[in-house]
């Protein structure tokens, strides 16, 4: 009877249901046997990705389990979980460390000469990017230490990405394992707003690039330059719902900056505690420990002085004690992201089309608008420009009302001058410049 792993997954995170069992490197007497929520439930094939020592080996689940493989000679494996509902619909959990009692033959003393080789390139790649010679860029105070019993990585290069070599074989870095980030547009790179430069207003919450937001009227956000200006006791921030699994738990923050004028302090608070640290540049790291009743994060900054400013590069919240590096995700995986809290729908040309359904009467017809993503909560939903009903006639759209949500469509219902009963819909724009935004963010 294999020896069974109980694994957690909540909201996309995986986690240890128990204290886990070591795994004896070369045995295949182990299997994972997977509790997941229901968002994975949709998914017809699910395939567990095992990292050791720079390899991977795929395993497709049978129901809830899947087998360990067997690892022989290796020092540290990774696994997460791939899910497909389709060719083209896939989705990624986060990774999470197994427990290893690597055999006689797996240590680097058992080829010590190997490891120094390994050692002096990857110091090699390290000087390299220090003298500029790779497009990563490492921490600024890097303390590199080879784990030669754990990782055998580069600790503190947190974007280490050169090829290193160890026995032949392809050894994985730090940042191939790096923690998935909580924040959403973590670097800036989504603007659905559409504008370069966001200035706060008086008392207000304004959204600028992608879920981050600016509380004051003497705070703005230049997108082009990524230059923020900050006014005392204002904030440019990120709030983010923490799921039930982190109620009690260490996640740590990381806010990277360049040139800093004046003071100001990055923070993480969850609405009853807060810990915040005074930037400098480069790498500003926070842990935090998450309230057992808190069901919200808060990360960002606050001005202390009037009119400081930073250029951002980019801010990481991840589970855990440690910063294990900024990996940026893929831009459709971003912007997906960013449209479970705000989505924009724009159209080609003057008459693209929104959405689609009936009249019901003579004044009313009801049109459904298909969203790209399952939004967190039903948005709230507001037209820009001109927009008509195309039915048995062409009818100007007087008003509309958010009839219901049904997860990935919102139903509107528009009234118009005259329509006929029963007929078929089309709600399409009037004028160049239409758009219709749907906002579920968390204000």
């Amino acid at each position: 009877m294999a020896n069974i792993i109980n694994i957690n997954e909540e909201n996309n995170i995986l986690s240890f249901a128990d204290e886990p069992l070591d795994i004896v490197c070369g045995n295949t007497n182990y299997c994972l046997n997977f509790n997941f929520s229901a968002q994975w439930q949709q998914f017809t094939k699910k395939i567990a990705v095992f990292v050791a020592n720079g390899e991977k080996q795929l395993v497709e689940f049978q129901e809830s389990e899947c087998a360990v493989p067997a690892m022989p000679n290796a020092n540290s494996c990774f696994v997460y979980v791939l899910g497909m509902a389709g060719e083209n619909e896939s989705f990624i959990s986060t990774s999470l460390r197994l427990k290893l009692i690597p055999t006689c033959d797996s240590t680097v003393e058992a080829d010590f000469e190997g490891f120094k080789n390994y050692l002096s390139l990857a110091l090699e790649k390290l000087k390299q990017f220090e003298e500029g010679n790779y497009k990563a860029k490492v921490a600024e105070k890097s303390e590199s230490q080879v784990d030669i019993k754990e990782n055998q990585t580069v600790e503190g290069s947190k974007n280490f990405v050169g090829e290193l070599l160890y026995g032949g074989k392809d050894v994985a870095t730090l940042s191939q394992f790096s923690n998935d980030n909580l924040l959403a547009n973590g670097d800036f790179s989504v603007n659905q707003r559409g504008k370069n430069y966001y200035q706060g207003k008086n008392g207000l919450t304004i959204f600028s690039a992608d879920r981050w937001k600016i509380l004051g009227q003497n705070t703005s956000f230049n997108l082009t330059t990524k230059k923020l200006i900050i006014y005392v006791n204002h904030t440019f921030s990120q709030v983010v719902e923490i799921p039930t699994a982190l109620r009690g738990q260490m996640v740590t923050a990381c806010f990277s900056v360049g040139t800093i004028t004046k003071e100001i302090n990055a923070f993480v608070s969850d609405g009853t505690n807060e810990v915040t640290k005074k930037l400098e540049v480069g790498e500003n790291v926070i842990s935090f420990e998450v309230g057992a009743e808190a069901t919200t994060l808060e990360v960002g900054f606050r001005g202390v002085a009037i009119n400081s400013n930073t250029f951002l590069n980019f801010v990481k919240l991840e589970v855990g004690d440690k910063f294990t590096g900024f990996r940026a995700k893929s831009a459709r995986e971003e912007l997906e992201d960013c449209q479970k809290y705000y989505y924009v729908k724009t159209t080609d040309g003057d008459e693209g089309i929104f959405g689609a359904g009936m009249c019901i009467s003579n004044s009313e017809a009801r049109v459904s608008v298909k969203l790209p993503v399952q939004m967190r909560v039903a948005p709230t939903v507001t037209a820009t420009g001109e927009f008509c009903i195309c039915s048995a006639n062409i009818e100007t759209m007087t008003t509309f009302n958010v009839l219901s949500y049904e997860g990935d469509s919102v139903t509107l219902s528009v009234v118009t001058a005259t329509t006929v009963s029963g007929m078929g819909a089309m709600l399409r724009a009037n004028a160049t410049g239409a758009s219709i935004s749907f906002d579920a963010e968390i204000y």
